[in-house]
């Protein structure tokens, strides 16, 4: 029997359906290959240009209606795994016995034909996910997640001529139902197979080596014997590379999430594995390929279809099959765009206030549910106007798509005149017992406060993973509320910190936010945040200019102290485990900070090329929480690898020995993309130590030329999908050479080195003093109880 197997892919999946279909033949040489290729609108891909038979979806036997609802209805994946049984009925009614469908992502190591001979004897031929138990251990994938999933893996599935009626039953539920829901343990295609033992004629492949991939491998390891690749006791047939990424050797795959079950650090021949599948991809054009524009991710009039949009739509074909309501306009016949804009801007039938699009944008964003929760009370003006701000811009939209624009209301327009005014001082709360740099903030504008001799009352807010270790001593006040809040908590927890701690406020109160951002761009997601507060505070320039443009609110900088911590100097390199005769440069970072923003890799890069391995000096690179980011630390044991003289010191430290190392080392060295401030650099130079860092962002507020060693960098585009941060801005890429040239340099002149480190101690001492920066948020604050007083004055003679 001639075996035919197929894939189906968008156009940026080129590559691995290059890969794929070249396994199969190498294993099948007489074998057939077909590619279904889903969003080739214009016919560009051809068979005439590849190694395999190309398909659309026009050679698919879909009405026209019906095809265009699921252009419209499904995102990438839902699209090319709703298509799954039509291809396959398809390809079976053109001669095949026995089609069988592998996921783009696969590499077949071994024939297969036995599994075709199966479909032959059993209809349909399936394989689980799991062939033994997991281990309940917290780790990912778990239960949880495969029981969602669906109990079999459709990155396989072969049938046979008389699955027909499965196929029938198959394709009539994805027509409208092939959804990733996780939420509601729906995932596209796989669910609905659960049936398939009840329903339909079938077996179940049970063999180890057969679509091994990261769900199960820690039950069938990876091994090379005797040449052979092992999958636990079997042999390897076919590995799913399901998330694997061949620019992320790090890690096996996207989806483990941030607790993996397999770490590539630990199991080297997994790791070969993926490595020589990822030279595969590369080699097959997985660079150019992967850039290729989604062909159904815009209307023909150029809008971008987002998930709101696409689930607007299916809700609509729903509300016509239940209750009978007009069917949408169909975008994608000639002349169906107008109506189909004009159709989204019309009442939504859920939200009647709102417009469609609106109300779709509500369900789709927990952070409005956060911040406006009562859309038929006082909360609908503040989304409404959200909305025109932010949402408009943001999503290319125009303006007659979202209600009227309502009246802004400011702090002024909602402070009662009636009532007598609290005492004057602040209320300020925030991390302040957290071993993170938010925490610390908040410490340091408590220490601006007290030396200033500004009453205030503190709260302590615990709402972070990180460990609250410091002895921070809480100044509460039960009985007085002071005049104005300062809620030292970024943007994204505003909402958060004011349901939960509010009552403990001054409900009435000016409210300050004191945030940090360290990027340029502001992200819309954020803005919803200026509604809970009155004016924000940025310790340095780079997060004012970040935020000013977003709002009409006032945005000040507010420096902060920068002092030296108290150094315990008993404790010594011995006592930390670092040897007393070489010179160390140290860099420390936790991350939760988000490792790419960070940057240590490029310090990593920077001190290979300053330095032979083992030539003398060391690299300490300290951080903590990589246990809650087990990805991103596989990715920095990934990088320091092959380096003997770069040490992970991945633990929490006790404060005194924390501070004992900043003050034992060096060197510090920061090659970050952004700051927001930059405190570890300030702390090094409090001590008297030379610092090398990136000449952008928030440090730059207190480092110069003749205070530090600054590296140039280029502005670059913040790569799509980095946690946090807009791949619609920038930040800095420094010059790692430069860097490897300073690094190089301290050591060399020794004498250089100390006079900017002294330097920049005296800058930071004359200019960052408790003080002066206390002196500065008193003026202030001086000034917005004037402005409280006039509009108050004048709102009781109105």
């Amino acid at each position: 029997m001639r075996v035919h197997a197929c894939t189906i892919i968008a156009r940026n999946y080129l590559s691995h359906a290059r890969v794929l279909a070249a396994s199969f033949r190498a294993q099948h040489p007489d074998g057939r290959f077909t590619v279904l290729v889903t969003d080739d609108r214009f016919g560009e891909v051809t068979g005439d240009d590849e190694a395999f038979e190309v398909m659309h979806l026009n050679a698919l036997d879909i009405e026209q209606a019906t095809l265009h609802e699921m252009i419209m209805s499904y995102g990438v994946m839902e699209l090319a795994t709703a298509v799954k049984p039509w291809l396959l009925r398809t390809l079976l009614g053109r001669g095949s016995p026995v089609v069988a469908y592998f996921d783009p992502d696969i590499f077949i190591y071994k024939p297969v034909d036995d599994l075709f001979d199966m479909a032959l004897s059993h209809d349909i031929v399936l394989t689980p996910h799991l062939l033994s138990p997991m281990q309940r251990d917290g780790k990912r994938p778990a239960e949880a997640e495969i029981l969602g999933a669906g109990t079999f893996n459709l990155g396989f599935i072969a049938v046979s001529n008389e699955a027909k009626d499965f196929l029938d039953w198959w394709s009539e539920r994805l027509r409208r139902d092939c959804r990733d829901d996780p939420e509601n343990m729906v995932f596209t295609d796989q669910r609905w197979i659960d049936f398939v033992p009840s329903l339909f004629p079938h077996g179940v492949v049970k063999d180890q080596g057969c679509n091994v991939a990261y769900w199960n491998v820690d039950r069938r390891p990876i091994r090379r014997v005797d040449d052979q690749w092992k999958a636990g006791d079997a042999t390897l047939r076919f590995f799913h590379f399901s998330g694997y990424n061949p620019h992320d050797g790090y890690r096996l795959s996207k989806h483990q999430g941030g607790q993996p079950r397999v770490l590539l650090s630990e199991e080297p021949d997994l790791a070969a594995l993926c490595d020589a599948y990822g030279v595969a991809l590369l080699a097959a054009g997985y660079d150019e390929a992967v850039d290729i524009p989604y062909g159904w991710g815009r209307l023909p009039n150029g809008v971008p279809i987002g998930p709101e949009m696409r689930r607007l739509y299916r809700q609509a074909l729903d509300d016509l099959e239940v209750i009978g309501w007009p069917a949408p306009p169909d975008p994608w016949v000639p002349g169906g765009v107008p109506a189909f804009m004009a159709w989204l801007g019309e009442p939504n039938p859920h939200r009647p206030s709102l417009t469609r699009y609106a109300g779709a944008i509500y369900e789709d964003r927990p952070d409005a549910h956060t911040a406006y929760p009562d859309l038929d009370g006082p909360d609908r003006d503040g989304f409404i106007r959200w909305l025109h701000e932010h949402c408009a811009r943001e999503m290319g939209l125009s303006s007659w798509l979202l209600p009227a624009d309502p009246w802004k209301i400011s702090f002024f327009d909602r402070i009662a005149p009636e009532l007598p005014p609290p005492l004057e001082g602040l209320n300020i709360g925030g991390y302040l017992k957290a071993e993170l740099g938010l925490g610390e903030a908040a410490r340091l504008l408590v220490s601006a406060v007290e030396g200033a001799a500004i009453s205030y009352s503190t709260l302590v807010y615990a709402r972070t993973s990180s460990r609250q270790g410091h002895d921070f001593k809480a100044q509460e006040v039960d009985t007085v509320l002071y005049d104005i809040n300062i809620v030292c908590v970024n943007a994204d927890q505003v909402s958060f910190f004011r349901h939960e701690v509010d009552e403990s406020f001054n409900r009435d109160g000016y409210t300050i936010g004191l945030w940090f951002w360290e990027v340029e761009g502001f992200p819309s997601p954020l803005h919803v945040a200026f509604d809970q507060v009155d004016e924000v505070w940025v310790a340095t320039e780079h997060v004012r200019a970040a935020i000013t443009p977003h709002t009409n609110k006032p945005v000040l900088t507010m420096p902060l102290p920068l002092v030296a911590p108290i150094v315990d100097e008993s404790i010594t390199r011995s006592d930390l485990g670092l040897p007393d005769d070489r010179f160390i440069f140290l860099f420390v970072f936790d991350y939760l900070s988000v490792l790419e923003r960070k940057n240590p890799l490029a310090l990593i890069e920077a001190f290979s090329m300053a330095f032979e391995p083992d030539e003398g000096p060391l690299l300490i690179i300290k951080s903590i929480n990589g246990d809650q980011c087990l990805v991103e630390r596989e990715k920095l044991r990934h990088g320091a690898r092959s380096r003997p003289d770069v040490i992970l010191r991945e633990e929490y430290l006790r404060p005194a020995e924390k501070t004992a190392l900043m003050a034992t080392v060096d060197c510090y060295v920061s090659l970050h993309r952004a700051e927001g401030l930059g405190l570890t650099m300030a702390e090094a130079m409090t001590l008297g130590k030379p610092v090398i860092a990136t000449n952008y962002s928030g440090n730059i507020d207190f480092m110069n030329e003749e205070n530090s060693f600054l590296v140039p960098a280029a502005m670059a585009a913040i790569p799509a999908g980095t946690p946090i941060y807009p791949d619609t801005t920038q930040w800095a890429e420094p010059d790692v050479a430069v860097a490897a040239q300073l690094l190089r340099h301290v050591i060399d002149n020794p004498d250089d080195a100390a006079d900017k480190a002294k330097r920049a101690k005296q800058d930071l001492a004359r200019l960052y003093t408790p003080e002066i920066c206390g002196q500065r948020m008193r003026q202030r604050l001086d000034k917005i109880r004037v402005m409280v007083s006039q509009r108050t004055v004048q709102e009781r003679r109105a």
